[in-house]
């Protein structure tokens, strides 16, 4: 079982790797056994399976396959919130946030990017240090208040991702 988790943990880092580096089809690829593998010894409650999920799930979503990513984001949400984690919270209300945008759910899109960026406020006040990917929620917010016609809240959003740092792609 520990040679098993080993080589999970070896496939997720890969995979996050394969993500940064725009390999879609080898990042899902290694993430996708990296959740088998955990699942399989560690069972689907545990955090290392959930987190595997949320990275394949984040995968999907970059790739517009919003169809096959929502359930598994669905998923690790209630995991992660009992886990009390405020990175991996955030991370996954953001790619909720960006299933909601890409179907034309902009009001729910702005609140849950809204929680995700004062998940990530909260983990930085924990660390002492900001988290750039607030940055890309900010923008994210922006972009929805946009879509529905509030270009002030929008400024207002991407003045705060500006004073976070540079944003990651969504």
């Amino acid at each position: 079982a520990d040679s098993s988790a080993e080589v999970a943990e070896t496939l997720t880092l890969l995979g996050l790797v394969r993500e940064m580096q725009g390999k879609v089809d080898a990042a899902e690829w290694a993430l996708l056994r990296a959740h088998r593998m955990f699942a399989e010894t560690a069972g689907a409650e545990d955090l290392r399976t959930a987190r595997a999920a949320g990275h394949l799930a984040r995968v999907r979503v970059c790739a517009g396959r919003f169809g096959e990513a929502e359930p598994m984001v669905l998923r690790v949400l209630p995991i992660f919130e009992t886990q009390g984690n405020d990175v991996d919270v955030a991370v996954t209300l953001n790619d909720l946030g960006l299933i909601r945008q890409a179907t034309g759910a902009h009001v729910e899109a702005i609140a849950l990017f809204e929680r995700a960026a004062g998940h990530f406020e909260k983990a930085e006040q924990a660390q002492g240090s900001s988290i750039a990917d607030r940055a890309t929620v900010l923008n994210n917010l922006g972009k929805s208040l946009d879509a529905i016609g509030d270009h002030q809240g929008a400024k207002g959003a991407r003045g705060r991702a500006r004073s976070v740092g540079a944003p990651r792609k969504p």
